[in-house]
């Protein structure tokens, strides 16, 4: 057997100090003998986040949470079983089952609030009071009652029916709470108070104690066994805290390196008595001008500020900075700024060798490049182009489309409008008594780009009236009404708030609401309890049915009797960037093509350098609303089809051939085309019922060439191809790729690249598509 000695205490120091952070808190949280050690040793982070109830050290988070576990086998509620697996819940819970926030105004000693003052303002207030209870009550027989008639229609909607069941057992759980300090009941769950540690490499340890302290108090023990009663400064080389209050131990001192936070001059007041020293690199959201007076931005070696878009970072607050190295997001700056700011460094300040100053814009922020004072091209990543009558497609670069919106009285607003107002708004345009005008569809006005098909366009053109069948539609009306009134005619219609009512049978419920829908229906049971629900669910469906009819018919009565639509009507431009939305609304006293000319034209227009666009979608055939005089310089180009029409209508606005082109070839007049001979990239398929000739592949001129989707009929064309290459005798660096259409290719044609082309010494590449 060996012999084991214990390390010394200073070999142990220097063990621990090269040992990673989170061993160190796991060895010293076993291992009482060497938790002197351990405080008496520098430690150092390189990455520490602070969040609500959890912090996360080199990429291992803590987390402290409220687990429930439910008893008697009832059943946990979907919300319960999702703040379980995320850790618990964020917020203390009372004797009832509310949430407790107390804690979160508690301070004790060593605590960093980084809050504002005005926190907790925007709060919703009185949402555990007694009167809530018929509110959420309604809202859960309304799903209820959704619920029923899902599962009564055709056809069968699994993924709503699930959702609804969902909510419906989370409205559920939200209600006991008022259950139980109403009547007296305990609640149906224990509580524990959950540690969760979570690795970045996926694995997760989980401890719960009896739930007998607050979260709070729970956060500040575990802070301060991990960094509490250090000899030396908690060294952190990348700290990050956004307006949380820091539950962290007394006589706590940090050295940090770099800083993310935002509420700057609260950092600067509450943070800065713990730093053993100046913060090098501070990453800051500012709200004001004020916020550069402060010394820790000021004194910041690197800097890297925005304003969260507001646009008040200007020439003369980034002229007072003294940073050697900054990184500064601007919004709607021009030329006369960017020359303001070199003129007075170049003519008045001397500033220091190796000051670097790079300005991104707000809405591009992941640009390679600042702007360059001698150049205004405008940057943009990616522009989708869309027709003024096209629904905006999901993308994650920014799109700006205007629609139309209608503002009924809330009482009075179809379904079928509401989803459309929900979705973004009507993409055409209305006339004056509500019928859709696509008039402005074809309107053409100087600068317009039209890449549509003509065909598509004369389309266009005749269907422009809408028609039904008016006697029709009011007869069906009168129906609802007829059928609305048979429900009504038992009696008001009294919802059931009761989420402890009694269940109903499907069938039975089926055969009612047909009774109310269909009034050659026959029923004879009108007190069982589906006979009030069918009631309910019909009442309901009439007078949505009503209403979305009323809309329908709407304009021919409007038109017929001179009167004005019963809405307003509203331009809509919403932004969209990713996931994220912003919707502005005006006065609609325009066309919507007229709307996009003028959004394109601030955006674009009056430019005296090209813009510049790095990826340009024009997929979809439509008018491309630009500016009067525009010039692009663009980086690649997608085009689903017709390249001859973008050749014919968009290339005179060019100033420099298409680096790189995406295409779908229609003819072999499709590669006479100029704007598809010089584009140094090519990547093409051809269009059904459409090969491309080898020796009109062969007299591409293009240095790279990608052709997309091959079949396995043509690998002689590949053999034709290879020799008349070696034939002519290509220049050096250029590049023929194909495409296959299925994985069983590759062997075959390289097996008989083999046998044809032994005399050579050939490197043949497949590229998949």
């Amino acid at each position: 057997m060996m012999n084991s000695r214990p390390l010394s205490y200073d070999s142990l120091k220097t063990v621990l100090k090269y040992m990673d952070p989170n061993k160190r808190f796991l060895l010293a949280s076993r291992c009482p003998s060497i938790r002197s050690a351990d405080k008496a040793t520098p430690l150092v982070i390189e990455t520490f986040e602070y969040n609500e109830n959890s912090f996360e050290v080199n990429g291992t988070d803590y987390k402290i949470g409220i687990y429930k576990k439910y008893l008697n086998n009832a059943e946990t509620p979907p919300k319960a079983i999702d703040d379980n697996f995320n850790g618990g819940g964020s917020k203390d819970l009372d004797q009832y089952g509310f949430q407790d926030l107390s804690g979160e105004n508690t301070l004790t000693a060593g605590d960093v609030d980084l809050r504002k003052p005005d926190y907790g303002a925007c709060r919703p207030r009185n949402l555990q009071g007694d009167e809530k209870i018929a509110e959420y009550e309604q809202q859960l027989a309304d799903a209820r009652s959704r619920l029923t008639l899902l599962k009564n229609s055709e056809p069968t909607n699994t993924e709503e029916e699930n959702r609804l069941e969902t909510n419906i057992k989370n409205q559920m759980a939200r209600l006991q709470p008022f259950y139980s300090r109403r009547d007296g009941l305990p609640v149906p769950f224990k509580s524990y108070i959950q540690l969760t540690i979570s690795s970045d490499n996926g694995e997760q340890y989980i401890e719960r104690l009896e739930y007998t302290r607050k979260l709070y108090e729970a956060v500040k023990y575990l802070t301060g066994k991990f960094f509490g009663n250090r000899l030396h400064p908690v060294a952190i080389r990348d700290f990050c805290v956004y307006g949380e209050v820091m539950r962290l131990p007394i006589g706590l001192r940090l050295d940090i390196e770099t800083l993310s936070v935002s509420n700057i001059q609260i950092v600067q007041e509450s943070l800065t008595p713990l730093l053993t020293n100046t913060v090098k690199t501070l990453h800051v959201e500012v709200e004001y001008a004020g916020d550069f007076e402060c010394a820790m931005l000021k004194n910041a070696e690197n800097l890297s500020v925005h304003d969260g878009g507001s646009g008040f970072i200007n020439p003369p607050i980034v002229l007072n900075l003294a940073s050697l190295k900054a990184k500064i997001v601007i919004v709607r700056w021009d030329v006369e700024d960017f020359m303001t700011i070199v003129n007075w460094w170049v003519e008045v300040v001397e500033k220091e060798v190796g000051t670097f100053y790079k300005f991104v814009d707000f809405h591009d922020e992941n640009s390679s490049s600042p702007p360059n004072a001698r150049q205004s091209a405008r940057s943009t990543e990616q522009l989708h182009s869309k027709s003024n009558h096209s629904p905006p497609t999901p993308t994650p670069s920014k799109s700006t489309t205007p629609s139309v919106y209608r503002q009924y009285s809330p009482d009075t607003l179809p379904p079928i409008v509401q989803k459309v107002n929900e979705d973004g708004g009507l993409p055409d345009d209305l006339d004056e008594y509500g019928f859709e005008d696509k008039s402005g569809r074809n309107k053409l006005t100087r600068g317009d780009v039209d890449l549509r098909d003509p065909r598509i366009a004369q389309d266009d053109a005749r269907n422009n009236v809408e028609q039904i069948s008016i006697p029709d539609h009011e007869e069906k009306l009168k129906k609802f009404y007829r059928l609305l009134n048979q429900a009504e005619g038992f009696g008001p219609i009294v919802r059931n708030h009761d989420h402890r009512g009694p269940k109903f049978d499907p069938k039975r419920l089926e055969q009612c609401v047909n009774y109310f829908l269909d009034d050659s229906v026959l029923l004879k049971a009108t007190n069982c309890p589906e006979f009030e629900m069918a009631r309910q669910i019909s009442y309901d469906q009439l007078d949505n049915d009503i209403k979305n009819l009323e809309a329908t018919l709407q304009p021919f009565y409007s038109r017929q009797d001179g009167e004005l639509p019963p809405y307003e009507s509203y331009i809509q431009v919403t932004v969209s960037t990713g996931g994220q939305s912003h919707v502005e609304r005006v006065k609609y006293s325009k066309k919507l093509h007229e709307a996009l000319k003028y959004l394109s034209t601030k955006f674009f227009g009056r430019r005296d350098y090209p813009v510049y666009i790095k990826e340009f979608d024009i997929s979809l055939n439509g008018i491309i609303r630009f500016p009067p005089e525009l010039r692009l310089q663009i980086q690649e180009m997608i085009k689903g089809s017709d390249i001859q029409i973008v050749q014919k209508h968009l290339a005179p606005i060019l100033t420099t051939p298409v680096h790189r082109l995406t295409l779908l070839v229609n003819s072999d007049a499709d590669f006479r085309c100029q704007i598809l001979r010089e584009a140094k990239i090519l990547t093409f398929r051809e269009q059904f019922g459409y090969d491309v000739g080898t020796e009109t592949y062969l007299n591409l001129k293009n240095q790279f060439v990608h052709k997309s989707l091959v079949h396995p009929n043509n690998w002689t064309d590949f053999v034709f191809v290879v020799k008349r290459w070696l034939d002519v005798r290509k220049p050096v660096g250029m590049c023929r790729s194909f495409g296959v259409v299925d994985n069983m290719m590759e062997d075959t044609i390289l097996e008989k690249f083999r046998k044809k082309m032994a005399p050579w010494v050939l490197k043949f590449e497949i590229l998949w598509k």
